[in-house]
């Protein structure tokens, strides 16, 4: 049983895990009288009413190959950093508020980092700009804390796919 309170409207992932280390993603998304669950398989939104970003209809019309996810080095402070979101594809979609954060652990292999809190994210969007650009400043303090010195990546979640950073450095 899993049990979990929300105090507000708005999206969360939860993120269920087996002793084995397989793990199933659910979408939450809370609304003021009714909420919706949406499974996510294959790092592919599964949703109940099968919408998609903007006019994208299928994933043949937007491929993850051409996004690309870079990190600000100048703005990298341990509670933060500005992303710029590079989308070559013809059709642009539009990238939600929300994100997560993972860090390089054993064996260069990337853990989940754990949320002070549950969080529940708005349900806002930022469309790129005629070049297919999207910058974001990120603030982690409230979910994360201050990260400590290692190796981390974002990930930024849509319906189509999960799409992740390049890799960047939190120092001393």
């Amino acid at each position: 049983m899993v049990y979990a309170e929300f105090k507000k409207a708005g999206k969360t992932n939860l993120i269920l895990e087996d002793q084995n280390g397989n793990k199933e993603i659910f979408e939450i998304d809370v609304k003021s009288d009714s909420y919706d669950i949406n499974k996510k398989e294959n790092n592919s939104l599964i949703s109940n009413n099968n919408e998609l970003n903007d006019d994208i209809k299928s994933e043949s019309e937007w491929k993850i190959e051409n996004v690309n996810i870079t990190v600000n080095k100048d703005s990298i402070t341990k509670t933060g950093a500005i992303i710029v979101i590079e989308d070559k594809n013809e059709k642009k979609v539009s990238l939600e508020m929300n994100f997560a954060i993972q860090k390089a652990g054993e064996d260069d292999k990337w853990v989940d980092m754990i949320t002070k809190e549950v969080v529940t994210w708005l349900k806002m969007a930022q469309k790129p700009n005629e070049d297919g650009i999207t910058q974001m400043q990120l603030d982690w303090s409230e979910i994360y804390g201050e990260l400590s010195p290692g190796t981390y990546r974002i990930v930024k979640y849509n319906a189509l796919s999960t799409l992740y950073s390049e890799p960047f450095i939190i120092e001393k």
